[in-house]
């Protein structure tokens, strides 16, 4: 697999784990936690949820406490569950 093939999966796979939406800051500290390795800017964290969304396997709700809340959709929790 490739890097970006690894942090969509990274994204869906914390997403199916979490059960529920997680708040944005949540989802990026998850992605730089996983990819220690790698040094990512806002902007790459921006656009890697940007894709999963544009794919239509997340989306986003603006919660007035918590900012936006990313979860799976149902495209996005049947691919998930095939990548366990």
């Amino acid at each position: 697999m490739n890097l970006q093939a690894d942090i969509l999966r990274h994204l869906l796979l914390t997403l199916l784990e979490a059960g529920s939406p997680l708040a944005e800051p949540t989802l990026k500290s998850s992605l730089r936690t996983a990819f220690h390795h790698v040094a990512f800017t806002e902007a790459h964290l921006d656009s890697f949820i940007r894709e999963a969304e544009g794919r239509k396997l997340i989306t986003g709700h603006t919660n007035a406490v918590l900012g936006t809340m990313w979860g799976l959709t149902d495209l996005g929790t049947s691919t998930a569950q095939q990548l366990r």
